[in-house]
């Protein structure tokens, strides 16, 4: 039987061997970004993750970010925990004691202040809970049912903590011109890929300052944005309510390079190695048949508006009247959006985001520019592609001319 020592070192060693990994590769690998499509004619993406009986698998898009190779076979089974991430921040070592201890808690919201308030010449960080708080597990243990479409009372409790989370992130208000609000940030492509085609192909500018709303965030995820941020001259404003440290590695398809459902948060056994008994136990029972243990789910799926009867104990869900994704608005059509260069710009991702946005809307209703943009990471078998972010609802009056 592990000792507890050597199973903190195996953490260790696998954290810092990704970690030694991606510093070989990711050296201006925003330059090695490639955006197909012009957003005008439709692109088709063959995606084998979503291919059953009744689906061809096929996505249709205005653009597709393909991320650099090497890039992309670094994070599929990675795992980051909280000391690795904290050194290379540049914490000495007894911060990244005592804040490795508060990250991996149980409490919700430890300390009157957030657990890990950080800054550096790129970004400021700040993460309000440790790892393990009751909400979180508590949506663990409902992603691990798998029944977010067809039980609305399981998809009513998952909201109930996610909004527990994400009260305090989303009622603050930054100085940044241009905010995102995520419900999940995993590897981080999603967002990367939607600010190099903002970037490139649309006439919206972020500016340099750029905040981001998360409930959880992976360590590798940070990483990435990050590095993308210090890559283009931006400087990045990230709340976070928790972290998450592991990416799953996805199932690997005989005859090319593509996976199946690669980079979805789960629980690293390194992780679950070094918590105490009861806690891993209690993970444990959440486990999927491949005995993997993902930290929230299907968060679009869980998102899903409620029926009306459900307004009282979930407020946020009476304003979403005009949302398309859910159950109370079926056959509503989404408003074509007016931009105003004036106003600070928030952007949310369908399906999930429609819910931050409903979110925001009960706790800190803004005047902003609202733009909703679909970024799906796929892992395509065409080589031309290969792995990325399929981009699409960005206004054809806001790309650039052709």
């Amino acid at each position: 039987m592990e000792k507890p020592m050597q199973k903190m070192e195996n953490l260790r060693r696998q954290s810092e061997l990704f970690l030694s990994r991606f510093k070989d590769v990711a050296q201006n690998f925003s330059g090695r970004l490639r955006i197909h499509g012009d957003g005008i004619d439709r692109l088709k993406v063959f995606d084998p993750a979503k291919k059953t009986e009744i689906d061809d698998g096929v996505r249709e898009g205005q653009f597709y970010v393909s991320l650099p190779p090497e890039i992309a076979e670094v994070f599929p089974g990675s795992v980051l925990g909280p000391e690795t991430y904290l050194k290379h921040l540049g914490l000495d070592d007894e911060t990244v004691r005592n804040t490795s201890v508060l990250l991996l808690s149980q409490n919700l919201k430890v300390r009157d202040e957030a657990v890990l308030d950080y800054e550096n010449d790129t970004m400021t960080l700040k993460v309000i809970n440790g790892s393990f708080t009751e909400p979180a597990l508590e949506m663990t243990k409902l992603a691990a049912r798998n029944e977010f479409l067809t039980n609305k009372d399981s998809r009513a409790q998952y909201q109930k903590h996610l909004f527990q989370i994400e009260k305090e992130i989303l009622s603050r208000t930054s100085d940044a011109s241009f905010e995102i609000n995520e419900d999940c940030i995993a590897s981080g492509e999603t967002i990367v890929g939607i600010l190099e085609t903002l970037k490139q192909k649309t006439k919206i500018r972020t500016g340099n300052k750029i905040a981001i709303n998360v409930n959880v965030a992976t360590t590798q995820g940070l990483l990435l944005i990050e590095e993308y941020a210090r890559e283009n001259g931006l400087q990045l404003d990230i709340v976070v309510g928790y972290l998450g440290y592991g990416l799953s590695s996805g199932e690997k398809i005989e005859g090319n390079d593509a996976r199946k459902h690669a980079n979805y948060i789960v629980y690293p056994t390194e992780i679950l190695d070094i918590l105490p008994d009861t806690l891993r136990q209690e993970l444990r029972k959440s486990q999927d048949k491949d005995g993997q243990i993902f930290v929230v789910g299907d968060m679009g799926d869980a998102s899903k508006s409620l029926p009306e009867e459900d307004d009282t104990g979930c407020p946020w869900n009476a304003v979403r009247v005009k949302d398309p994704w859910g159950e109370r608005s079926k056959n509503e059509k989404e408003e074509k959006l007016t931009f105003d260069e004036d106003k600070r710009t928030r952007v949310v991702f369908p399906n999930g985001g429609y819910l931050q946005e409903a979110f925001k809307e009960c706790l800190n209703p803004e005047d902003q520019n609202f733009l909703k943009i679909s970024g799906k990471r796929v892992w395509t078998p065409d080589p031309d592609l290969g792995y990325g972010v399929l981009i699409d609802g960005i206004e054809k009056d806001l790309l650039k001319d052709q």
